[in-house]
This record gives C-alpha cells, structure tokens and sequence, in this order.
C-alpha cells in the first residue's frame, strides 16, 4: 500500500498541478493579470509538471503495485504523456512558421489601417522590408487576393456581415471606398488580432478583395493571421456565391 499510495502522490499531484497552471496561464493573460511572456511561460511550467507526472508514471509502472495502484498510475501516465505531445506539437508547430505578425495578401501595398491603430515594435522592427516580404514569401506564398464578381458595395458589406458571423467586431465598415476594418480576441489568452479587408475594382469590372491581419503582441504569430484570413476568404466566397 505505501509504493500505490508513494506513487499516486508524486503522479497525480504532478499532473493536476501540471493542469492547473495550464488553465490559468492563458487565463490571467486574457483578464489582463499578466503579460504573453509569463504566460507562455506558465505554459512551459505546466507542461514540466505533466512530464514529472509521465516519468514517475514509468517507475511506478515496472514496480510490483497493486491492480488499482497500477491502473491510477496508468491513467497518471497517459494524461501527462498526453499534456506533454500536445504542447510539444504546438511547439513545433511554431517553429515551422516564420517569425512575423503581419500577414497581407498584397506584400507592395498592403490595405492600410484607418480606424484601428496599426500594431508599434517598442523594441524596433525587427526586420527590414525586404526581409519581412523573404519570410512571407517563404511561409504563406500561397496566400493570394480574392476576386469576385459582385461590386465593391455589395462585396464591402457582405465581407462586414462575415466577419462578425465569423466572432470578429467590427471597428468600421466604409463601403463607399471599400473598407472594413475588425478585431478578433482569441478565446483562451485573449490574445487581440486586427483584421483590413479592401475592396477594389479591376480593369475587367469584377472586385479584387485584399485583407491584412496584424498580432498586437508577439512577434511569430504561430500562422493565426494567415489561417483566419484564409477562412475569411472561403466563407466570403461561400456568402456571395449564395447572393448570386
């Protein structure tokens, strides 16, 4: 009894503290308690936790314990090794995307900010332009205009009426100039990304829809900017199509 009762002690208070710290990482971050940088590190922290529980798991598995202690320890086990792999997945996931923010569908004249207050570097940009546009090219060389048949009016305030069925607020929609302009906070950091949408007219009369999407903090954005207007992009082609 005192290698079961030993080893649920050391796994499962490794494991739900390992918890603990992951949930409440990204939620002090979202009610403003602490900044990205300490919250990605209480990520860090709850994920060694979850390996501490894995590893004792392992020692306590190859000991002669009970059938109850070993299935505890098991469980103990499986939910640590599973903490672990899906913080190392996302991880990696990262370090597959280029270190920048600022994603554009039109890299020599991005749409411009109106209402919303472009992202500043107080520590500098990191980057010249030529490097920026290298490592966007590299990372999302697929991700290219939208082009529509309908008018810039009707294209402007169906792109608005997406956005805000996609979660998104809406700052400001100017469909006169082809315009909107939208804020997306992420659901467990609270993380805030700015979004421009511009609506132009081309030389063959149908509508060419360019989108920016901007990170205020970070300075990787781990491929959200490029993913959200991709899935703006679809459900926008999704709208109009059904509005004929």
């Amino acid at each position: 009894m005192a290698n079961i009762s030993w080893f649920s002690r050391i796994t499962w208070g490794a494991l739900l503290l390992g918890m603990l710290i992951l949930i409440a990482a990204p939620l002090l971050s979202k009610i403003g308690l602490v900044n990205f940088r300490a919250s990605f590190i209480g990520l860090a922290i709850g994920g060694a936790f979850a390996v501490i529980a894995a590893v004792v798991a392992v020692f306590g598995l190859i000991r002669p314990l009970r059938d109850q202690g070993r299935l505890n320890t098991l469980i103990a086990f499986l939910g640590g090794l599973g903490i672990a792999g899906f913080l190392g997945y996302m991880v990696l996931s990262a370090m597959g995307k280029p270190p920048i923010h600022d994603i554009s569908t039109d890299l020599e004249n991005r749409p411009q900010f109106v209402s919303i207050a472009p992202r500043e570097y107080p520590d500098g940009q990191p980057f010249t332009d030529a490097q920026r546009k290298a490592l966007h090219e590299v990372g999302y060389k697929d991700l290219k205009p939208l082009v529509v048949s309908q008018g810039v009016e009707t294209v402007t305030n169906t792109a608005a009426s997406v956005l805000e069925a996609m979660g998104l607020t809406i700052a400001d929609v100017d469909a006169a100039t082809g315009r909107v302009e939208a804020t997306e906070s992420t659901f467990w950091f609270g993380f805030k990304d700015d979004l421009v949408v511009r609506v132009t007219t081309t030389e063959t009369g149908k509508s060419l829809v360019d989108a920016r999407s901007v990170s205020r903090v970070g300075l990787s954005d781990v491929g959200a900017n490029a993913k959200r207007i991709e899935t703006f992009f679809a459900n926008l082609s999704s709208a109009l199509s059904k509005e004929g």
